[in-house]
């Protein structure tokens, strides 16, 4: 039996895994360099043109949603955002690709989310990574962060075929002949790179990183990132830091350090013993950017 694994990257590294056993067909239409062409609908973000680079085609497949013991999809935590729904059910599996952009959805929202899958023609080994129905994205998380290795360099069974791209869209469905049953079919186009036309403000910051702070861990983190791919058509003003305690309902808590030029922040006055969530944005002339997925951290 054939299956694929999709991998999810974001600019801090491969974000997201989710595994597909039972496939129903798998279509290829192959084409030259495409045109611009708009993002879906439902991305939540209007008027973006996009366009690949380089020789491209698209692939269309579609599986059998089935309850599962195990997870299917699981999270790197050491990677900001990236939803830590379970799995294991149909509606699960639902919940997980298609979670808004604040809980980091597997369907990416804006245009620094990169996949590419990952074809083998048996079952991979499955006791050889921990996909645990339990803790999600804990174990031997590394089996599926690595590069496939060449056939000299301890291969990955069964592995055919890799490729890399971004998805387009994504369903679900079902017929009134199988209620039980669902069907999922995503839309993958492979080429070498995605570049933004429109948008006047900027995209989220790259690289968001938060760490305890050396001397300070109680009340104080430290905040690193980078400027944004695509900073609107202006330039950065200034970058605000949002944090709130995590689970709460309460707004996010908006800072700038000085004149909010810096990219290497330290948030101070947190509360000892505490989790909280921390996003980052970027303003320009046109206003506020996208807002990077949250990383959690707890002071000590």
């Amino acid at each position: 039996m054939a299956e694929i694994w999709i991998r999810k990257y974001t600019t801090a590294g491969i974000q997201m895994v989710f595994k597909i056993k039972v496939f129903e067909n798998i279509d290829w239409k192959f084409s030259s360099p495409i045109s611009p062409m708009p993002l879906p609908e439902d991305s939540g973000q209007e008027n973006i043109l996009v366009k690949m680079e380089g020789n491209t085609h698209t692939m269309n497949f579609t599986w059998v949603l089935k309850n599962e013991t195990t997870n299917q999809g699981v999270t790197n935590t050491s990677v900001a955002g990236g939803s830590e729904k379970p799995t294991k059910t149909i509606f699960d599996v639902v919940n997980w690709f298609s979670a808004d952009d604040v809980e980091g959805g597997f369907i990416g929202r804006h245009l620094d989310d990169s996949y590419d899958i990952l074809l083998f023609d048996n079952l991979y080994n499955v006791n050889s990574y921990n996909m645990s129905a339990n803790s999600i994205g804990a174990g031997s998380y590394d089996d599926f962060v690595v590069d496939p290795p060449d056939a000299t360099d301890n291969p990955w069974t069964g592995l055919v075929m890799q490729l890399k791209g971004y998805i387009r869209q994504i369903g679900f469905r079902t017929g009134k002949d199988e209620p039980a049953t669902l069907k999922g079919n995503i839309e993958f186009i492979v080429g070498n790179n995605i570049v933004s036309y429109q948008g006047t403000t900027p995209n989220a910051p790259q690289n968001f990183r938060v760490k305890p702070h050396p001397t300070v861990p109680t009340t104080k983190v430290n905040i690193t990132f980078n400027a944004p791919r695509h900073t609107g058509t202006s330039a950065i003003t200034h970058y605000l830091t949002g944090f709130k305690v995590r689970g709460s309902d309460d707004d996010y808590r908006w800072r700038m350090a000085g004149d909010g030029s810096s990219t290497a922040i330290t948030l101070a006055t947190l509360t000892t013993n505490t989790e909280y969530a921390i996003v980052v944005t970027a303003y320009n002339a046109e206003g506020r950017g996208k807002i990077t997925s949250p990383i959690y951290i707890t002071t000590a």
